[in-house]
């Protein structure tokens, strides 16, 4: 699957740009001439280009390629995206068997602290009598 972006904007001192894989690349505005020179607002004005593959900014006249982002500055993949998560007792699919021995092992934990804790009363019941 070939990499496009979805969603570029400038963040502070940065390029943020989304990709469709769900990664996001920052680039530093100063490592472009142009675009360290360049105001907030004509910094904010970039446009994505050629169907997610470049990125403009007409006023400063200025283009970047996805391919030279991707091959100079490291891709990060957010960690809310890296693994599904289970949400109910089911789970999700692929994760429900896991999610089952989880609530299997809840259940037996449960019961070993029932029986222990009635353990523990009859203990204390029967010295009572005792005395």
């Amino acid at each position: 699957m070939t990499s496009t972006a979805v969603r570029a904007a400038a963040r502070g001192a940065k390029l943020r740009v989304s990709l469709n894989t769900g990664q996001v690349v920052e680039v530093p505005f100063d490592d472009f001439p142009r675009l360290r020179d360049a105001t907030a607002a004509q910094r904010g004005a970039v446009r994505i280009t050629r169907g997610g593959l470049a990125f403009r900014w007409e006023e400063i006249d200025e283009d970047l390629s996805l391919e030279g982002l991707l091959r100079d500055y490291p891709v990060e993949t957010p960690a809310a995206q890296s693994s599904p998560t289970p949400t109910s007792r089911t789970g999700t699919k692929g994760v429900r068997g896991r999610t089952a021995v989880y609530h299997s092992n809840y259940r037996k934990k449960r019961s070993l602290a029932k029986k222990a804790a009635a353990k523990a009363r009859d203990k204390k019941v029967g010295k009572d009598k005792n005395r």
